[in-house]
């Protein structure tokens, strides 16, 4: 193949040796070929390798010159990646090599300042074109002695020392995964390059909100046509960035007659070598046709998946990538599921779903985020779909999925576990819609509950309904005409079978099934604790009017006053632990609509209460400085609007592995250690402005991580009652748990010599507080079980104050934001002149009239009249 010219064999290592060996090679002429040991035979004859070079395996930083020539002269010989199967030798010119270097530093608009972490292997195409790039800029490049380590980047940029990384998508997904362990030391980072594999809008967006300081390039190409396509990520925005970007400089790309990618330009490699014969790469117009399908959208490339893994599953065409990244959103994961075709001889593709051992989530989980996934595409048949475990996905050298070879491991019948026969009972008794009515409230559902497919012998609760979402899904069903009877149903626990068949004659109602009354149970306690919040908050203004005597039982009164604030914390635990977690293992993402309107809602709050609060301030006459506005938006609300986004991070914890109870309980305990800490250690210093917001939040009475304890002990009660909410025990074990968790809150009390403080209003949250507080709400949820299990034989009256209870428990959070405006607004009212009775009269009247009609409002919708 080269008669005169030395065909230099240099063993990969993802090493500065390797570099230096192939930069010295390909400078002095040579032709450079990256074997994968000294005896690689295929390669050596394949190449013709007529010298072979072990280098040094040294890792850490390298700056050396490189210089591309423009000739037309075989620089390299490289292997693809093998997707289709074997490997082939492909011929790179040092014009080649010179084009795409030009291009690349054009768009990243790199200098001799750029000093780079390379992520990837050297001695692949992409490695080895970061390590190019930056030697011609002039600048200098890291290779990692144990491959890409996210820590690692954080350590190097915080201490100054690289201003770049490259890495294939794969690896920014380890990345964005493990993102909390970054700081401010993201500033620093200045480009970014990132490979040729599929990556999602929303990872892009993710990585360009983190790095927001950088360049972010991804390039499109193959070991044929290295960095075709440009996407400058950091530049653009919506569905440009689904895209893979635009040719650049002399590079061209159009489409064939069957879609399939073609480039041409002076980095394409125009020919192969098997076994010492050259192919042709090109066409007569020196276009390579690749088996890459792609469209152009305002002007931007868009790949489409490789023609051979298109699956064609009775007339709709899928493309892998797309079904996978589905699959990652709905279980909030990123690696460790792969999508391929298998033969069906009714639909001529079926749809193969393989997962690894690095997938901690259950069967029926991954069942549940498959089938929805594929339904956003038109697949409905479930029966076209397999599932199976392999130990690893079979991949190229540069993470790409071998998707033929996963076919062929199915077909083989070896080497898999398969999972369909263990498919969860609920997955097995899956009901598609059958008439018009069941279609259309099951596209309600889905649309309102955010979860696909819903079959018809769902329930509302089963589904992790909460009485928001309720209400929307009663107003839609109502305007498809369903009465409200039939709509006021999904409280009772029927699913949409039975809603539709309410009303045909002979329907006989089913009593409540006990997941409803377990929300009953909750949602009553939920009211107890807004009461007591209310009481604790309230009550001093009623007895410091009261005549003398009246205060020995305010005196008496004090423990129960005193429950409001951490019962509540507990309670809001308790909801989240039975509610929303059992859907947040199943999928992450059902949380973010939950952390939404928690968070409009309690953010709304706080801004009204800081400007009361400043406008208090005005009214007296003092001076509104900067502190004063930043302590204005302090308040327990704080703690809440700061919990709801950092819950993804503790249920992710707490998620993690086995032993959830176990952990919350652990966590409840560090949690309360921390806050002892922090307050000890910073209570007494003085701040200004926003340091002085920030210390309130973490050392006022009611700090994050004190309040953060209750809500982990809340967390526990919830997990252990969703579990065992059909138990008959459930009334037993919490009445037995709780009056000894109560005891021991009591004895430590005494054995802290502060029992004293059992009869002081306004004293700190003991420990030993929580843990009595935390045995009384298990003995009232003994309590309310009792009452919800027996409910139908309970007298009409009984159960209407059953269900006021629950209207109003469910109106808890709104309640708890909108109690504490009134006495803030009643202050501010006195300051403007009105009289003191009045304005209380005013607020507190306003208060009592917005919930009343509000729970009427919710009690009309849910039951009958």
């Amino acid at each position: 193949m080269f008669d005169t010219k030395i065909v230099k064999g240099i063993v990969a290592s993802n090493s500065i040796g390797f570099i230096h060996e192939v930069f010295s090679c390909i400078s002095s002429g040579d032709v450079a070929v990256p074997l994968r040991n000294p005896s690689d035979e295929v390669r050596i004859k394949s190449a013709n390798v007529n010298q072979i070079v072990v280098p040094m395996n040294k890792s850490g930083w390298m700056t050396a010159g490189f210089l591309p020539e423009d000739s037309d002269d075989v620089a390299q010989i490289l292997f693809t990646s093998g997707t289709e199967g074997e490997p082939k030798a492909i011929e790179i010119t040092h014009k080649a090599l010179s084009d795409v270097v030009t291009r690349l530093n054009s768009v990243m608009e790199v200098d001799s300042s750029i000093r780079e972490y390379i992520g990837v292997p050297v001695y692949h195409s992409f490695g080895f074109g970061r390590c190019r790039a930056v030697a011609t800029a002039g600048g200098s490049f890291y290779i990692p002695a144990g491959g890409f380590d996210p820590i690692e980047i954080s350590t190097m940029l915080r201490n100054g020392e690289i201003n770049a990384v490259s890495a294939v998508p794969s690896l920014w997904r380890v990345l964005l995964q493990n993102k909390e362990i970054f700081g401010s030391e993201v500033e620093a980072l200045k480009w970014i390059e990132i490979g040729s594999q599929y990556m999602t809008r929303h990872e892009k967006e993710e990585l360009k909100s983190l790095f927001y300081n950088a360049r972010i390039v991804q390039h499109y190409g193959l070991t044929e046509a290295s960095r075709s396509t440009f996407l400058e990520i950091h530049k653009e925005i919506g569905s440009a960035l689904e895209s893979v970007g635009k040719p650049v400089g002399h590079t061209e790309i159009k489409l064939s007659d069957d879609n399939r990618i073609m480039i041409r330009g002076p980095h394409v490699a125009k020919t192969s070598v098997v076994g010492g014969i050259k192919t042709s790469l090109t066409d007569s117009e020196n276009w390579l046709t690749t088996n890459d399908l792609g469209f152009f959208e305002n002007g931007f490339l868009f790949f489409n998946g490789r023609a051979d893994d298109v699956i064609n599953c009775g007339g709709i065409k899928l493309q892998p990538e797309a079904v996978e990244s589905a699959i990652f959103n709905t279980l909030g994961i990123r690696s460790g599921i792969a999508v391929c075709k298998i033969p069906d001889p009714l639909r001529g593709d079926g749809i193969l779903v393989a997962t690894t051992p690095e997938v901690k989530l259950s069967q029926e989980s991954i069942y549940s985020a498959s089938i929805a996934a594929l339904s956003l595409f038109g697949i409905n048949t479930a029966d076209s779909i397999k599932f199976v475990q392999v130990v690893s996905l079979p991949k190229t050298d540069t993470g790409k999925i071998q998707r033929r070879s996963l076919t062929d491991i199915y077909l083989s019948g070896s080497g898999f576990e398969a999972l369909q026969s263990n498919r969860p009972k609920s997955i097995q008794q899956y009901a598609l819609p059958e008439t018009g009515q069941q279609k259309e409230l099951v596209k309600i559902w889905e649309e309102l509950l955010g979860i696909s497919p819903i079959g018809i012998d769902d329930s509302f609760f089963e589904l992790g309904g909460d009485s928001l979402t309720a209400i929307s899904i009663m107003i839609k069903m109502e305007k498809y005409g369903i009465d409200e009877d039939s709509c006021r149903s999904i409280f009772k626990g029927l699913t949409i079978r039975e809603i539709a068949d309410s009303k045909k004659p002979g329907y006989k109602e089913k009593p409540l099934n006990m997941r409803t009354k377990t929300n009953l149970m909750v949602n009553n306690l939920r009211f107890f604790l807004v009461l007591f919040v209310l009481l604790s908050h309230w009550s001093g203004f009623v007895f410091d009017r009261l005549p003398e005597y009246f205060q020995a039982i305010n005196r008496l009164l004090f423990p129960i006053f005193a429950f409001g604030t951490p019962g509540f914390a507990i309670i809001f635990g308790v909801s989240i632990g039975f509610v929303i977690y059992p859907h947040f293992k199943e999928s992450p993402k059902s949380l973010n609509k939950t952390i939404k309107t928690g968070l409009i809602l309690i953010g709304s709050g706080i801004l009204m209460l800081a400007i009361i609060s400043m406008f208090y301030i005005i009214g007296r006459g003092e001076e509104l400085s900067w502190t004063k506005v930043f302590v204005s938006f302090y308040s327990v609300l704080t703690f809440y609007f700061i919990c709801l986004p950092t819950l993804y991070i503790w249920l992710r914890l707490i998620s993690w592995k086995n032993n959830e109870i176990f952990k919350c309980l652990i966590l409840s305990c560090c949690s309360f250690l921390l806050s002892v800490c922090i307050v000890d250690n910073f209570v007494y210093y003085e701040y200004y402005g926003l340091y002085q917001l920030i210390k309130l939040v973490f050392v006022a009475k009611y700090n994050y991580f004190s309040m953060l304890s209750g809500v982990f002990l809340g967390f526990a009660v919830g997990i252990y009652i969703y579990r065992n909410y059909e138990s008959k025990k459930l009334a037993k074990n919490m009445l037995i748990i709780g009056l000894i968790i109560s005891i021991v809150g009591i004895f430590l009390s005494f054995i802290l010599g502060q029992q004293e403080q059992w009869w002081i209003r306004n004293k700190p949250v003991f420990v030993w507080m929580w843990v009595f507080y935390y045995g009384v709400i298990m003995i009232m949820i003994s309590g309310l079980r009792i009452l919800t299990t027996n409910y139908e034989k309970l007298g009409k009256n009984f159960r209407n104050g059953i269900n006021i209870c629950a209207v109003i428990g469910q109106l808890a959070l709104p309640i708890y934001v909108t109690h504490s405006i009134v006495i803030p607004l009643k202050n501010l009212l006195e300051i403007l002149g009105v009289n003191a009775i009045l304005s209380i009269m005013l607020t507190l009247g306003l208060f009592i009239i917005a919930i009343y009609f509000t729970s009427r409002k919710l009690y009309s919708l849910y039951y009958t009249n």
